[in-house]
């Protein structure tokens, strides 16, 4: 078989693409054309770029460059190829992505992957070093549950009736300290608030169908939950986020039970956690909490950051 060819992106690969991302990652994500779209529409609009790798016509690998807020930072996501060369082909695009970055001076870049066969070796050739893991996780909405524990002491209820501003910063501050580096990727601490404050400030007007529940304790809100209807059987939640002061106090708990009771009073049949953040070497506190609610882990994923050195030589 011919080298396959890499171009560009092009309006009408759209559908082409799904099957393509299906193929290579359908056994661990859903690859829907709304999600699929959410990837095409940026180019041109935020220094993002993609580049399709065909044998013939027939679309045979993917790749995705996009900017953050964060000045001069970049993220490499979304390698794929389905292909014998399997190796070779995400090289050659890890190569391109690599060489358009190049001209941009970039400060950091970042990789995101399946931790599948041969994308984090591919990576690793082009010397990106693995920081920390991510974790797809899903519920059973449909299993048998025992009766949960109840901690009393904390009251769980609608989010959206207290300020937009309030629950960005709830939301902000209970990401820390282990999501401080994707705070400072989506613009610093002010910057991530307010276009959180934003969307929230949106939501009633947008008909969104998104829900979000907030955990308070003594009359103080310390923690809060979200989740988006993806479709008629499946929700995506956002994770759950606490005040470091007032973590292990049932909160985290109590908004889960919560979440899960509301979603299979809805008739949802799976909840998914897309990627919730956790270390190479053992699991963050989130994860456990997860699990220990039902949680099975669907998909790992890696991170991986670049020698901007060995960018620039």
């Amino acid at each position: 078989m011919s080298a396959p060819t890499i171009r560009r992106f092009q309006e009408g690969d759209e559908t082409d693409l799904q099957l393509l991302l299906d193929r290579c990652f359908g056994r661990f994500e859903t690859w829907t054309a709304d999600r699929v779209a959410e990837l095409t529409v940026v180019p041109g609009s935020d220094t993002s770029e993609l580049w399709v790798a065909l044998d013939g016509s027939r679309p045979v690998g993917f790749v995705r460059v996009f900017g953050v807020p964060q000045a001069g930072s970049y993220v490499i996501r979304e390698l794929a190829v389905d292909t014998e060369a399997q190796e070779p082909v995400a090289r050659d695009l890890l190569d391109i992505a690599l060489e358009h970055l190049k001209g941009l001076d970039p400060s950091g870049v970042r990789g995101s992957t399946l931790d599948v066969a041969p994308y984090p070796e591919a990576y690793r050739q082009k010397g990106f070093t693995a920081v920390r893991r991510a974790l797809t996780l899903v519920w059973d909405l449909t299993a048998p549950r025992s009766a949960p524990a109840r901690e009393d002491s904390v009251v769980v209820g609608e989010a959206l009736r207290h300020a937009p501003e309030h629950l960005a910063e709830l939301y902000v501050e209970g990401m820390r300290p282990y999501w401080d580096w994707l705070i400072d990727e989506r613009g610093g601490t002010e910057a991530y608030k307010e276009r959180v404050a934003a969307h929230i400030d949106g939501l009633a007007d947008d008909g969104s169908d998104e829900m979000w529940l907030a955990a308070e304790i003594g009359g103080a809100v310390v923690g809060l939950a979200f989740v988006t209807q993806l479709d008629e059987e499946e929700a995506d939640m956002g994770g759950v986020y606490v005040l470091p002061a007032y973590r292990n106090q049932g909160a985290g708990s109590a908004l889960m039970r919560a979440t899960l009771s509301e979603l299979r009073q809805r008739a949802k049949k799976r909840l998914v956690v897309p990627e919730t953040i956790t270390s190479l070497d053992s699991d963050l506190p989130s994860i456990r909490l997860y699990e220990q609610s039902g949680a099975r882990v669907r998909a790992e994923y890696l991170h991986l950051q670049l020698d901007i050195a060995t960018l620039r030589h």
